[in-house]
């Protein structure tokens, strides 16, 4: 989790508070990876090229942002050749969904209903 001292973009900090969130529930994180895995089951992963300039992988699916789908290193490692049953996928899943939900919650609606829902569901405790 990063978002340096001088962070003036609180939808940064509202971002990696949901890795905490992820991280430190076990049953979040079990509906995360179901939700992940529903939604890009029939992707591949794409290669595109960060901010900056690094290459990563993401499962693009239909996500607001590409970076929702994106797959780390360590998720890949669990794979076992094609995807992870481990529960380490989506890890951007709340992470962006959060920070969508602070920043634009009326496009996030329009354009990913499935994603904002499952936000909204955590956010009220309804898992």
């Amino acid at each position: 989790i990063f978002f340096g001292k001088y962070e003036k973009d609180a939808g940064v900090v509202v971002h990696e508070v949901g890795h905490v969130i992820h991280w430190n529930s076990k049953a979040i994180a079990d509906l995360t990876h179901q939700f992940f895995q529903e939604r890009t089951k029939d992707s591949d992963t794409k290669e595109w090229t960060n901010s900056g300039g690094g290459k990563e992988w993401a499962y693009p699916d239909n996500f607001i942002n590409y970076y929702t789908g994106r797959e780390y290193g360590w998720e890949s490692k669990y794979a076992s050749g094609v995807r992870s049953t481990h529960g380490f996928m989506g890890q951007e899943v709340i992470s962006m969904g959060l920070q969508h939900m602070y920043s634009e919650p009326e496009k996030f609606l329009k354009e990913d209903p499935d994603h904002f829902w499952f936000i909204y569901a955590i956010m009220e405790g309804l898992f």
